[in-house]
This record gives C-alpha cells, sequence and structure tokens, in this order.
C-alpha cells in the first residue's frame, strides 16, 4: 500500500463520516476517484488485449477472470486461437459486447431515427430498454436489439407500400410506440384494429399486441397470443411466433423463477428444431435453446462447452460460448458469492468434478484458481508434460514444498520462445528467493532480463524487477530495478490504457511519471528502510529522471532538516537548487543563512508555502498535485511519521510484492546499517509530530523570537492554513490557536490576518 492510496484511505473514512464544501475538486459525482498506476496486474491481462489475444500471454495470475485464463491455456496448451476467434474474444470483452442484450442501444437509436423520418411522429427522444423485476432490486433487458430492427425493417416495408402519407402507417407507428412504452415498464397494449384495415396492417397489429402483452411482462397472454399467429396461414409472422411463443416462456422462467416453464421451453425449442416452417429462425432457436439449455442441463453443456472452446470449434459462436462457459463456471455450489445467482440452482461438486475428468481445459482453469491441492497441478504435469500444467504448478507451489525444487529445473528448461516462457520464469524466481537462493534467483534475472525488457509484458517484467528488487545488493541494483514502467492504469475501477481524468498529462511531471516511476515496493523501502543520505545518492543515479531526483531531494532535505542533520540538510538544501527550479531561491538562501535559526525558518516557510513538501517518497503518479498547490483531499505535508509508517507495511494484496502470499527472506539491500539509520531518523521526525503541527510550531517560536521580520505575518497564516489542509495530530489544534492568536493580537491590520478569520 503506497502512501498515496493511505490518505485516500483516510479520506473515505471521513467522506463517510461528515459532508462537507472544501473548494474545487478534480472528482466527479460520488468520488473521489483517481487514476492509478498497475504494474504487476493480479486482476487482468495487459492492456490493450490485442496484445494478449494474439499470443503476449505474459504472467499469466491465479485471479485472472476465467475467460482470461481460458485464453491463457489455449496458447500454453499449444492451441492458439486463429485470427478470426481473437477478433471474436476480443468482442466479448469490448464494453459487455456478447452479454444478454448487447447492442440494444445502438439498435434502439437507429429506431428512433428511422421513425423520426415519418412526416406527423411524435418527438420521442429515447427509450430505456431496462425493466424492473417485480420484487427485486434487479431489472433485465426487456426490449433487445431484434425487436428495434423488426420494427424498422417492418416500418420500411410498411412505407414503401403505402408511402409516408399512409393513415395506416401514422396508426401502425403509433401502435408500435405503445409498444415500446412498456419497455421500462406500465402496460399498454394497443388497440385492435377494424376488419376494414388492410390485412397487412391487422396482421402486424396482431404481433405488435403479443409483443406488448410479452414486454408488459404479461407472459401467458402473450405467449396464447403469439400461438393464435402461428396457427394464422395467412399472417405474415406465423414462422417466427412458435419462436417467440417458447419465448414467452423462457422469459417467464427467467424474471418470475419458474424452473417448469423453462423445461416445458426446452420441449418445444427441440421440436421447432426440426420445423421446416421455422427454417427462417433456426439460428435464433438454436441461440434460445442454448441459453435454456444452461439452467436445465447445465453440467453437460459446460462439459460440451469446455470442449469446443479448447479445440477452437466455436466459430462464430465463439463470443456467446466464452460467456456461457464462465456463466456455468461461476454457478459452482458453495463457490464464493451467491447473492447474484439464481436462487433455485447451482451446479454441485460432484458434477463439477465429473466436468473436469472429461475436459482438461475446465481442469487447469479451476486448478489455477485453486480449487484443487496444490499437488493435483504437479500430478497432471508429471502425466501430462504440458507447459500449461507446468505454470499452474509452480504458480502453486511454495518453498517448502517436495516438488519445488523439480518444478524449478523445469522452468529452466522452457523455451524462452513459448508462451510459458514469463510464468514459468517468474514462479521459479520466487520459489528461488523464497527458499533462500538469491545469488540464484539474482543470475537468473539478470541472465533474462534482456530479452524480458524487449519482449515481455510490462507486467511480467515488472514482476521480475519486483523480484531483482528484493535481492538487490546495493544502491546501483536498486536503482536498476525500482524504475518501473506502469503496465496500465485504473480509473474509477476501470482499467484504462493510460491515465485520464484526475491526471494533468500537460504536466511533464505526470508525463514522466505514466512513463518511468517508482512502485509501491521500491517507494515502502525508500520509506522505510533508507536513511535521507541514501536518498541523495540515488538523486545522484543517472538513471534516476530528474522529476524523481527533485522527490528525492526534497524528501531528504525534509527529513535532514527534521532530524536535527545540519551538514546532512546543507547537502540536500545544494541538489534541491541543482533539480527543482521553484525551490532554488529558497535552498540557496538556507544554504547561505548561517543563524541556525533563521535557517530552519526559512525552510519552514519554504514548506508552508509548497504543500506537497514532504519526508515521503510518492509511489506511482504521486501526489498528484504540484508541490505548490493544495490538495484538498489533504494529500498535503505529512502525517506523524509513526502513523505514516504503518500504512507503508507491504500487504499481501500489493500486487508488486510477492507473487505468492508467503514470505521473502529480507533484501540485501538495504542492510541493517541502512535500516539501523533510517530507524534513528525516523525516531527524530517522530518527535516533531505531524507536520502542520511542527511546522506551526516553528513559525511560533520565530514569530517570538524575531517579531520584526516582515516575513513572521505570512507564516502564522499560512500555519493556520496548514492546520486547516493538513494531518492533524493531538496538539494540531493547540499550535493553530496559537498561530492564530499570534498573529491577531501582533499584526492584526495585515493582509494576512484579514484573510485569517478561523483557527481550527
Amino acid at each position: 500500500m503506497n502512501r498515496r492510496f493511505s490518505s485516500r484511505v483516510l479520506l473515505a473514512l471521513l467522506v463517510l463520516g461528515i459532508v462537507m464544501t472544501i473548494g474545487p475538486t478534480r472528482t466527479k459525482a460520488c468520488g473521489p476517484f483517481f487514476s492509478d498506476p498497475v504494474f504487476v496486474s493480479g486482476e487482468r491481462p495487459d492492456l490493450p488485449y490485442t496484445r494478449f489475444v494474439a499470443g503476449g500471454v505474459g504472467l499469466v495470475r491465479t485471479k485472472w477472470a476465467r475467460s482470461y485464463l481460458f485464453v491463457a491455456y489455449r496458447y500454453l496448451a499449444e492451441r492458439p486461437p486463429d485470427a478470426a476467434e481473437q477478433q471474436r474474444i476480443l468482442a466479448r470483452w469490448a464494453d459487455g459486447a456478447g452479454a444478454p442484450g448487447g447492442g440494444s442501444e445502438s439498435a434502439r437509436d437507429a429506431w428512433l431515427a428511422a421513425r423520426r423520418g415519418v412526416p406527423g411522429a411524435s418527438d420521442i427522444r429515447s427509450i430505456d430498454v431496462t425493466r424492473p423485476v417485480p420484487a427485486s432490486y434487479s431489472s433485465y433487458v426487456n426490449c433487445t436489439a431484434d425487436a428495434f430492427a423488426t420494427a424498422k425493417s417492418t416500418l420500411a416495408a410498411r412505407l414503401q407500400r403505402f408511402g409516408s402519407g399512409s393513415p395506416a402507417v401514422r396508426d401502425w407507428l403509433a401502435a408500435q410506440d405503445s409498444v415500446f412504452s412498456n419497455c421500462s415498464g406500465g402496460r399498454t397494449i394497443p388497440p385492435p384494429l377494424a376488419e376494414s384495415a388492410p390485412a397487412a396492417f391487422r396482421a402486424d397489429r396482431d404481433y405488435q399486441v403479443a409483443a406488448a402483452l410479452f414486454y408488459a411482462g404479461d407472459f401467458a397472454a402473450a405467449r396464447g397470443a403469439f400461438k393464435r399467429i402461428a396457427a394464422d396461414r395467412s399472417s405474415a409472422w406465423r414462422a417466427i411466433a412458435p419462436y417467440l411463443a417458447a419465448r414467452a416462456l423462457v422469459r417467464q422462467r427467467t424474471v418470475s423463477n419458474d424452473r417448469a416453464s423453462l423445461e416445458e421451453a426446452a420441449r418445444e425449442l427441440k421440436q421447432l428444431q426440426g420445423d421446416a416452417t421455422t427454417a427462417e429462425y433456426r439460428p435464433a432457436i438454436e441461440r434460445l435453446l442454448e441459453f435454456v439449455r444452461l439452467r436445465t442441463e447445465p453440467e453437460q453443456r459446460l462439459r460440451e462447452l469446455g470442449a469446443e472452446l479448447s479445440r477452437g470449434e466455436s466459430g462464430e459462436a465463439t463470443t456467446r460460448r466464452l460467456g456461457d462457459y464462465t456463466f456455468l463456471l461461476d454457478r459452482q455450489k458453495d463457490a464464493g458469492p451467491t447473492y447474484w445467482r439464481e436462487p433455485d440452482w447451482t451446479i454441485p461438486p460432484e458434477a463439477i468434478s465429473a466436468v473436469r475428468q472429461a475436459d482438461e481445459m475446465t481442469d487447469w482453469i479451476l486448478t489455477v484458481q485453486g480449487a484443487a491441492p496444490r499437488t493435483h497441478a504437479v500430478e497432471r504435469w508429471r502425466k501430462t508434460l504440458s507447459p500449461a500444467w507446468l505454470v499452474a504448478a509452480l504458480a502453486a507451489a511454495r518453498p517448502g514444498d517436495a516438488e519445488a525444487s523439480e518444478l524449478v529445473d523445469a522452468a529452466g528448461r522452457v523455451s524462452e520462445s513459448t508462451p510459458a516462457f514469463p510464468s514459468a520464469t517468474c514462479y521459479a524466481i520466487q520459489l528461488m528467493i523464497g527458499a533462500g537462493q538469491a545469488d540464484k534467483a539474482r543470475a537468473r534475472i539478470d541472465a533474462v532480463l534482456p530479452l524480458a525488457r524487449k519482449t515481455w509484458t510490462r507486467s511480467a517484467l515488472n514482476a521480475l524487477l519486483a523480484m531483482r528488487l528484493g535481492v538487490a545488493r546495493d544502491l546501483g541494483e536498486f536503482a536498476a530495478a525500482a524504475l518501473r514502467q506502469p503496465a496500465y492504469f485504473v480509473y474509477d475501477s476501470t482499467p484504462e490504457a493510460k491515465p485520464q481524468g484526475d491526471v494533468d498529462m500537460s504536466d511533464p511531471i505526470a508525463r514522466g511519471r505514466a512513463t518511468l516511476t517508482f512502485a509501491s515496493d521500491a517507494a515502502i523501502t525508500l520509506d522505510t528502510a533508507m536513511p535521507a543520505a541514501k536518498l541523495l545518492d540515488l538523486a545522484a543515479i543517472a538513471a534516476v529522471p530528474v522529476y524523481l531526483r527533485r522527490e528525492l531531494a526534497i524528501a531528504a532535505w525534509t527529513r535532514a532538516e527534521l532530524a536535527g542533520d545540519a551538514a546532512l540538510a546543507d547537502r540536500a538544501a545544494a541538489v534541491v537548487a541543482d533539480v527543482s527550479p521553484e525551490f532554488r531561491a529558497a535552498a540557496e538562501e538556507y544554504r547561505a543563512t548561517k543563524d541556525e535559526a533563521a535557517r530552519r525558518f526559512v525552510f519552514v516557510l519554504a514548506a508552508l508555502r509548497n504543500p506537497g513538501v514532504s519526508p515521503y517518497v510518492w509511489a506511482g503518479m504521486g501526489r498528484g498535485t504540484p508541490i505548490g498547490q493544495m490538495n484538498y483531499y489533504q494529500d498535503n505535508w505529512w502525517c506523524h511519521s509513526s502513523f505514516e509508517r504503518a500504512w507503508l507495511t507491504p500487504s499481501e494484496s500489493d500486487a508488486d510484492k510477492p507473487l505468492h502470499a508467503f514470505t521473502w527472506p529480507a533484501a540485501p539491500f538495504p542492510g541493517p546499517a541502512e535500516r539501523a539509520a533510517a530507524d534513528a531518523e525516523w525516531k527524530k521526525i517522530d518527535a516533531g509530530g505531524a507536520g502542520p503541527s511542527h511546522l506551526s510550531r516553528e513559525a511560533v517560536a520565530f514569530a517570538r523570537a524575531h517579531p520584526d521580520d516582515p516575513r513572521v505575518p505570512e507564516s502564522l497564516a499560512l500555519a493556520v492554513r496548514a492546520t486547516r489542509f493538513g494531518p492533524g495530530d493531538a496538539d494540531t489544534t493547540k499550535w493553530s490557536r496559537t498561530a492564530f492568536t499570534l498573529l491577531h493580537q501582533k499584526y492584526p491590520n495585515t493582509t494576512w490576518a484579514k484573510q485569517t478569520k478561523y483557527y481550527y
């Protein structure tokens, strides 16, 4: 967990407790939301997915969704999807494409555009396609793309035959508007037509009535109406009506949880498959039957889908069948949360076990996700010698396992040109590190890194660099492993190929961090185990970008000043003057000032003027606000270090830390000397409290000793501001009140006093 995230956690707790107006924000409604970089993805392949589906599998993770693991398996098992199948898989992941009701909105918009072309048509701008389930908090796509496409084509046919000025056409359109008014709720049924109306329009009206009943949720009446149409030999809708009658049964099941209706629908659909009169609609019939069989024959259908998908036999139906496959795997009994499942059925464990025995891909996916003892993957690998099973076994292994050494040796024999190579290599190296074989792991990483930098996905490369950081022996090796490029970004829980929203990419520092920055493991080490002197040494390494040198130097200057190390603070100020134009004047004044109290005040005033000053080094995109600007989510100055450093403890969930939850040995660098120096430094910093308290106390002390200094009113006002927008401690209010009182008693007529109306 990096420092930026810890501040947001605190903010979230604050927002839950109180609501207040604090000025301009970078958020949208229900925020705040931020663009955060992901260095090693634990939830999905790297973005964009095009590389992944084309064979750039990268590092396979156990928490990937099953559709991602399906693609990984196909490559690891040497059954890669062809170009057409790759495109279908991508369609499955693109904005919900392939999901039930997918495309309804675009088809609806096309229908609305078509109806606007009819003279005298009423002005309808939109149609909500979803309808709530009665007595439930859920809803479903009621009016699908097919419905709007059918309406559009029928309107075109009637216009061509009867003309746009026909009263019958306008009446037909009004009836169709009534049909679609039921999509989101209510019950509006078009009235019957007179016998004198044209036969085509009477047939249309019968169909519109049946459709309106269907969308209104009166499925029994809709089914009866469709059956009557099917029996009418003169109706143009006769061929499709039997399918729609069966569909009414299916919808009744899915909305009202009536399983008997679904089983009856399955029997009807199987009969319709062989009915020549419905041949035109056979693809739709078969799709609906597949939908029904997912619920009436789940075990058999899961076995069929697994076999089809693993062999690449789904063809045009890949998008739909991949969704069906993962849908069924989600229906395992006792497999995670059930609040979203259809309540009357799950697939029992014994049925899943039978499917796994019959279908290797399903067995592999579930094994990777942890639904089997670790030894199962080893047994399958030994039996098949498959790279897929080797990766599964390595991903599950722990350093103390009897098979660990055998698996590591096998990983060393995997060809660099195969999709399995990055995963096998990363998991093998972490086993080496976990077993205390740092030298062996270091040699293996260094041998692989040149290739990894050229051909691996960023997540896989960053995982390798994270492990290299864990075996670094000196500051140079640390720097080489600490600097990483994000794999992708997450904004408002949505993965993005590049940062958006709160990140101002016109800012050169933001652009730089989006390209090369510190991951959380590096920042945590810098903030907990390295003294300020090492930060300066790191800033002197040529490979470190100037925007990170700037941050390292400012953090080192802050730490040295807070810890009372004058020589180190002077050295840090020299580096700050060199790499930070906005601090050059303050840093040069600091170095030129000989009096200790006056010198300290130069730093205090510079820090009060720049809320981004902190003794910490940021991970990822950093603070997100220029150092001289206030961050209104209180990412300003610093917390009491004992509190802040507790948040900086690496957590098991950090994707940049070990790929498993088992503990790695301590890294060779920073060593005991660096860690001891850092601890001693932080103990001194702790004594000063949180940033606003420390800065306010120092401002008050200087004001009392130098009341005639023209900078004093500004420092006192800024001290009060810091207690408002910075993190507090037990003494913050005391020093806020003290600075406020001194400002108004001694300097009441200054601009600074007039604009400082409260203390905090």
